[in-house]
């Protein structure tokens, strides 16, 4: 019992000298190994010790987390006075791109939303059928109401290097019934449309809403935008 009890001392002293030759090493050493990891490693890392928290703060970690184009992507009315600062805000809070006609939440993988002003609505501009609207929770200017249709149809397009990835789909993946609204954190709600499949590049992705079918009339609608988004594993 006493050899296993030196034994288990001796270890244990090993793992002890090994954590500090780490926190021996320069502090911007250390940022630069934890760069290469992830956002989530980071923050483990970050209670390790105190040399290691205050690695983690290190604007050079956190700017091998930012996109390549981050600095088009900070609205001028807003001041960070750290990397890490503006990383999380731009998790957590989207950002409009193309002279306010997009809306980026641009960390990780990249969400695009184009706005209602952005796609192509029959009758959209008849003021019989649709008119345009302010609504102080939405992320764009203007919003489309539907007044009343017969025929409804929206169509969407756009450039794959919004995403950074290309999107393109198959036939039969493109036939996909839209699935019944959920509620989203922001407070509207969500129909799923469809999926693209990652295939190739320089492409455009598509997007048509039809109904054509049904002889009754539609009213109510209220359009912010469409999404796209990367689709869960």
């Amino acid at each position: 019992m006493e050899k296993y009890h030196g034994d288990e001392s001796r270890a244990k002293g090993e793992i002890v000298s090994g954590s500090s030759s780490l926190d021996s090493l320069p502090e911007e050493c250390i940022s630069n190994i934890i760069s290469f990891t992830s956002t989530r490693d980071a923050c483990v890392a970050a209670s390790v010790s105190k040399t290691f928290k205050s690695a983690v703060n290190s604007d050079i970690i956190w700017e091998k987390f930012l996109p390549p184009d981050y600095p088009s992507l900070i609205p001028s009315s807003r001041i960070f006075s750290t990397k890490k600062e503006l990383y999380f805000a731009l998790c957590n809070d989207s950002v409009l791109i193309e002279d306010g006609k997009m809306s980026d939440k641009p960390s990780g993988k990249r969400c695009i939303m184009l706005s209602a002003k952005q796609l192509d609505i029959s009758s959209g501009n008849d003021p019989l059928y649709w008119q345009w609207i302010s609504i102080p929770e939405s992320r764009f200017d203007k919003t489309a109401e539907l007044l009343k249709v017969c025929w409804f149809e929206i169509r969407a397009e756009m450039h794959t290097r919004y995403l950074l990835l290309a999107l393109v789909t198959r036939e039969t993946e493109r036939r996909k019934y839209v699935t019944k609204p959920k509620e989203r954190v922001d407070g509207w709600m969500e129909a799923e449309l469809g999926e693209f499949f990652n295939e190739s590049c320089c492409r455009n992705i598509s997007v048509r809403i039809i109904e054509t079918r049904s002889p009754d009339w539609k009213r109510g609608l209220i359009i912010q935008g469409i999404e796209f988004r990367p689709a869960k594993a």
